[in-house]
């Protein structure tokens, strides 16, 4: 068996394997406190996507499992370009996963590990585009409770400076009705 931190679904790499008839695994992307991110082709679109998926170690938790899905559903109402894009979430045999947008860049975690302080310009631009994520979220009554810089992610965008995706929504605040449909 490979090492928890590049597995998911039941302790099997996924590399290689088709989720739910539609998603063909590629390679691993990352990975978080919960759940292992990869590179997956959605086989029913023709496009590429993200697939996170719970992590071995943490998928027979329940609450882990009703995390994922509240994420996916708290961040699929909301439609701002600094937010991450939600296509869709499943249950393959027990292994909840998210389909999400595929970014090409750094979490500001690791460009603040290599660059060091970012500098007071770019701060208020990342700032400025954060805010008006949240302030969307905000409008739909959505809280998202875990800003730091590894769920901000500097998308790459041909030398036009930092582009914004908020990402990770599981411990947000939800609305009633999304907490009772979410959990």
């Amino acid at each position: 068996m490979a090492p928890a931190d590049v597995t998911a679904g039941g302790g099997h790499n996924l590399i290689g394997q088709v989720i739910d008839g539609r998603y063909e695994v590629t390679g691993k992307l990352g990975k978080g406190g919960m759940a292992v991110v990869y590179s997956a082709l959605d086989r029913n679109l023709g496009r590429a996507v993200a697939l996170k998926v719970l992590r071995t170690d943490v998928a027979s938790d329940p609450v882990a499992a009703k995390r994922l899905v509240r994420e996916a559903r708290a961040a699929g109402q909301l439609h701002h370009p600094n937010i991450i894009t939600m296509h869709d979430v499943g249950d393959a045999d027990g292994m909840i996963y998210i389909a999400m947008e595929v970014l090409t860049g750094k979490e500001l975690s690791e460009v603040m590990e290599e660059q060091g302080a970012i500098g007071l310009l770019r701060s208020i631009d990342i700032a400025r585009q954060v805010a008006g994520a949240l302030a969307v979220a905000h409008a739909h009554g959505i809280i998202h409770r875990d800003i730091k810089p590894e769920n901000l992610f500097l998308c790459t965008n041909a030398g036009s400076g930092d582009f914004v995706k908020v990402l990770d929504f599981s411990i947000a605040k939800l609305p009633t009705n999304m907490v009772t449909a979410a959990l």
